[in-house]
């Protein structure tokens, strides 16, 4: 009876320290990882987002022959949630003047007269107009050509935003990734 109480097995504290100084870095190298992994699975919204506005200017272009910033006449579905603002760094009033001439008699403009130009609100955000991208020349928008921009804040890690142009050549491109 006496050897039974004597023996006694378990860890002891330095194995259990061991073991949770593994799950400690094992966590520090994990954690960083999925975090970047979970910013670019909502990049995809982005990317889908801006194929949707792609194919609203292609159809618009068919249409009426322009491209125009006032989109939402256009049949293009503003998302309730999400992470980007889609939309154009400026306005282009002749598009729109055309397009929202043609089947609507309502106006694609603020009360104040500027045109809005982002059409989808980023959860939990400060993003302005100023933050979507545009393409680098002045000109972004016309007849013949157009930027569409996307603009997120989509990690927690970083202030910045997450920024995507498309264009009239279906060039999607990351101009700053913002993870």
């Amino acid at each position: 009876m006496r050897k039974l109480l004597g023996s006694s097995s378990g860890f002891t504290l330095v194995e259990l320290m061991v073991v949770v100084a593994i799950i400690g870095i094992l966590s520090a190298i994990a954690v960083p990882n999925f975090k970047k992994y979970q910013a670019k699975s909502k990049q995809s919204e982005a990317k889908i987002q801006l194929a949707a506005l792609y194919q609203t200017e292609v159809s618009a272009q068919a249409d009426y022959n322009t491209y125009a910033t006032c989109i939402e006449h256009l049949g293009y579905e503003i998302s309730p949630k999400g992470y980007y603002w889609i939309g154009f760094s400026d306005h282009y009033a002749a598009g729109n003047l055309v397009i929202t001439s043609a089947p609507y008699t309502s106006t694609c403009s603020s009360a104040s007269g500027v045109q809005p130009t982002k059409i989808l609100k980023v959860q939990g955000t400060t993003a302005v107009l100023t933050d979507l991208p545009v393409a680098g020349s002045a000109a972004t928008m016309s007849t013949i050509l157009f930027t569409g921009g996307a603009a997120g804040q989509i990690s927690s890690t970083t202030s910045g935003f997450d920024k995507w142009t498309i264009n009239q050549a279906k060039s999607l491109v990351n101009s700053l990734q913002g993870f």
